[in-house]
């Protein structure tokens, strides 16, 4: 076979386990989320942000796994260095049975993440009985998916995620997403943010 190099292509979409002590203290600090976060492209009856002093703790509770995204990117995606991350905002999530999210992306930032604080268990059971596309709880990333015309060799359109808890996924912002209804009686909380990169001179 011939040797053939080729580059990197698409989003990085990155997974990671949050180590029991940030669990632990990100589950505290989410019930001070009081303030109602109200926006058009959701039907989540229940979303609140943090306030500024919340969303600078976590940002430094979080800023390992933000190191890890960087790392990633600069070792296999791409040749650029990233300069610093910085949670700018974060809310907590609520999502109840029926409830979801459309597909969306974040603006007026360079990167996302989500943070699965309580997945139900019920979930795992009902998926395991269900043969579909999207399976219900799971949150879903769109790539090249509505393009107006199609292309045989692209490798990827579309991906989905059935979270546990403690997970905690980074992704592009400008990557659509949207998270799947489900039928249980049950609530799934999440914690998301957005994240602005420092640019380097």
């Amino acid at each position: 076979m011939t040797d053939i190099t080729f580059p990197y292509w698409g989003p990085l979409v990155t997974k990671a386990a949050l180590d029991v002590q940030t669990m632990s203290t990100l589950s505290e600090k989410m019930h001070t989320a009081k303030d109602y976060f109200h926006h058009d492209i959701t039907s989540l009856e229940n979303e609140f942000n943090f306030n500024k002093e919340e969303i600078d703790n976590v940002n430094l509770l979080l800023q390992p796994y933000f190191e890890s995204y960087r790392s990633v990117y600069e070792k296999s995606w791409a040749l650029d260095k990233l300069g610093s991350f910085t949670c700018t905002n974060a809310w907590v999530n609520y999502q109840q049975q029926r409830e979801w999210r459309p597909p969306h992306f974040h603006s007026n930032c360079d990167a996302s993440f989500v943070v699965y604080m309580s997945v139900p268990k019920q979930l795992e059971h009902t998926n395991k009985n269900i043969a579909q596309e999207y399976t219900p709880g799971s949150i879903v990333f769109e790539y090249n998916k509505h393009a107006q015309y199609k292309d045989k060799l692209v490798n990827l359109d579309s991906c989905t995620y059935l979270p546990e808890d403690g997970d905690i996924v980074i992704f592009p912002s400008t990557l659509r997403h949207y998270s799947v209804p489900f039928t249980t009686e049950a609530t799934r909380i999440s914690i998301s943010g957005n994240i602005n990169i420092e640019e380097l001179t």
